[in-house]
């Protein structure tokens, strides 16, 4: 393999890596807390992110907070999985639903 081949091969690798998105999906402190603290409700999205996925660890994720505004009710988790297609993150976020955090036309217009 030429240089100049090896050369473009390893920016399209690195392009292809700039390109991965992330969807967040917010859940206000005011659905869960009395309920669940939140490592409790962090271990349940991704129990149910990897029922949807295809095999164990399909998707990286990874959880912020949001305590931007100074009313708490406001607040929230925020829970953002990268590279996930629009249909697993339709049944992810049926899910998350059932267990009662989110709901589904508000978690549609958070993408």
């Amino acid at each position: 393999m030429s240089g100049k081949c090896i050369r473009q091969r390893a920016r399209s690798v690195r392009l292809e890596k700039m390109e991965r998105s992330w969807r967040a999906l917010r859940i206000p402190y005011r659905i869960f807390e009395g309920t669940y603290d939140s490592d409790d409700l962090g271990d349940l999205l991704v129990a149910a992110l990897r029922e949807v996925s295809d095999y164990p660890d399909q998707y990286s994720y990874r959880f912020d907070e949001d305590h931007a505004h100074q009313n708490p009710w406001y607040h929230s988790i925020i829970f953002e999985i990268e590279d996930i297609s629009d249909t697993v993150y339709e049944k992810f976020i049926k899910q998350v639903a059932a267990l009662g955090f989110i709901n589904i036309e508000q978690a549609k217009n958070w993408q």
